[in-house]
């Protein structure tokens, strides 16, 4: 079994054109799972419209930049 399996369709369906609003993601000072391009990747794959990057240390608004722009 994969460690992150892919969402069933009905979950698909619920979270299509959604954002999510509160996102902690890699680099960081504390270890997190995956990127802001991985998590990009993701969200576009499963028809999510965007998601809002968060740190308790530093801004995100240079990354949620260079995100945007791929």
């Amino acid at each position: 079994m994969s460690e992150h399996p892919q969402p069933s369709a009905r979950a698909q369906e619920l979270v299509r054109d959604a954002y999510d609003i509160h996102v902690h993601i890699a680099p960081d000072v504390m270890k997190r799972r995956i990127t802001d391009l991985e998590l990009a990747e993701k969200y576009e794959q499963n028809g999510l419209a965007g998601f809002v990057l968060k740190s308790h240390y530093a801004s995100t608004a240079e990354r949620a930049e260079v995100v945007r722009a791929v």
